[in-house]
């Protein structure tokens, strides 16, 4: 079983993630201090994972992936934007 503490730890990245799109979306400063050691500790925490557990993950995980990739691709306009 995947423990509590590393779900919630998935989540409060994507609560992060949802966080500064609002923001961008507000033309306010996005503030993602601290976002890589955050994934890294949990990349570090998965990989005491079994195959089983990393299964379950998936999911969750391309979720974490799509909204980390949206949010690259609106800080990348608002700064095209903002140098134009």
């Amino acid at each position: 079983m995947i423990s509590n503490d590393f779900l919630a730890g998935i989540n409060s990245l994507l609560a992060n993630v949802t966080t500064a799109q609002k923001s961008l979306a507000a033309g306010e400063a996005v503030d993602l201090a601290g976002f890589d050691t955050q994934v890294a500790a949990l990349c570090d925490r998965a990989a005491d994972l079994s195959a089983e557990q990393r299964i379950v993950l998936v999911p969750l995980l391309e979720q974490l992936v799509q909204v980390c990739d949206e949010l690259a691709c609106n800080l990348k306009q608002a700064a095209q934007a903002a140098s134009s």
